[in-house]
This record gives structure tokens, C-alpha cells and sequence, in this order.
């Protein structure tokens, strides 16, 4: 604003700024779940919806940032699939995922979001084809606070999506995992067990 530029010109300063604050938006819902009292969890811990409808409905933020920066994003869904549990921090919890391997993925890339089932529970995957994680730091990366290098913009996280994610997942009893792709990145597995008896009502 101190000196005229082109239309150009603010238009990559505005979508800069776009991403800047999309990351400060789920930095303050991730230290607000984080926050919350176990018992506040909890009692959002029942509810049953369709995590693929959600999927659909959730990601298209993510969607829009993976076009801007010539990334694609893939949903290898079915058509509908159960999922009792807190819908809020679930969805929080894929969406720093996705968010994570887009910041890791090189344009051209692509990232792969895909979700099934079977006996024992739900599971959610996420696959990128940036530069994985090493195996001496697959555990500390889901630490509070714990920032790893710059990403291939310059910019550093706030060491809280991960935590986030992990804080999650044991609520729902389940576990989470980093290993190495078959894309070539990292695959972030996500594993929630069905409640005692559902499965074999289901």
C-alpha cells in the first residue's frame, strides 16, 4: 500500500496472506480442542455419522489450496461409510493431516485421502509424495509443540496439527501411525476401533 503495483501484484499478496490465515484459523481450533476438558470431549463422543458424506463436505478448502498450488488431491472413498465418535474433532483432525501433506507435496504432486473398514474399526489414510518422515522422528513429530524443519515455502509450523491428531485418536481408543508411501511420501494411518458389540451388530 505504500507504493502502486500491478493487480498482480496484490493478488499473490492477498493469497498469501489467504493461507497465512487459514493456518492461523486451524492453529486456534487445534489449541481449543487440546484445551478442552476430557469430559467436554467425551460428550461429543457418541454421536454417529458418515464420514465420507463429511469428507466431501470438509475438504474443500484443502481442495482449493491443493489447485493453487498444482497439487492433486484424491478422495478414493465409498459411497458412505459409519463412524460413531466426536465428528468435530475427527474431521479437525483429517484436515491438518491433508494439510500437512500439501505443505510437504511438490506442485505436481499428489496427495491421496482414503478411508475404509473392516472387523475391528474404521481407518483413514493419508499418502503424499513429498519428502516422508525419518524413522528417528515418526514418534517426537506428534509431540505438542514440536516443530520440525521449514517447509518447502520457509515456513515453519506451530508443532500443534500433529498433537492434535494423536490427542484425537486416543480419545477414540484408536492409534496413529507414520510410515513411508507408496507415493514416495509419508502415510499417516489413522486406526478406530468399533465400540464393544457394534461391529457384530453392524
Amino acid at each position: 500500500l505504500l507504493r502502486e503495483r500491478e493487480a498482480v501484484e496484490y493478488r499473490s499478496a492477498l493469497a498469501r496472506q489467504i493461507v497465512e490465515l487459514q493456518e492461523l484459523i486451524r492453529a486456534v481450533d487445534n489449541l481449543v480442542t487440546l484445551c478442552a476438558p476430557p469430559e467436554a470431549r467425551r460428550a461429543r463422543h457418541g454421536e454417529r455419522f458418515d464420514l465420507a458424506a463429511e469428507i466431501g463436505l470438509r475438504l474443500r478448502g484443502e481442495e482449493e489450496r491443493a489447485r493453487r498450488a498444482n497439487v492433486a488431491l484424491v478422495r478414493l472413498l465409498p459411497p458412505s461409510l459409519s463412524l460413531r465418535g466426536d465428528r468435530e474433532s475427527l474431521m479437525l483432525a483429517l484436515r491438518n493431516l491433508v494439510a500437512n501433506a500439501l505443505d510437504w507435496s511438490p506442485a505436481g504432486g499428489r496427495v491421496e485421502v482414503r478411508i475404509g473398514s473392516d472387523e475391528r474399526g474404521v481407518h483413514i489414510q493419508v499418502d503424499d509424495q513429498g519428502p516422508g518422515v525419518p524413522e528417528a522422528e515418526r514418534t517426537r513429530i506428534f509431540l505438542p509443540f514440536e516443530r520440525g524443519p521449514a517447509r518447502p515455502d520457509g515456513r515453519v509450523g506451530y508443532g500443534l496439527g500433529l498433537a492434535l491428531v494423536r490427542t484425537v485418536v486416543e480419545l477414540h481408543q484408536g492409534t496413529v501411525r507414520v510410515t513411508t508411501s507408496p507415493l514416495g511420501g509419508a502415510s499417516f494411518r489413522l486406526e478406530i476401533p468399533h465400540p464393544p458389540g457394534e461391529a457384530l451388530r453392524e
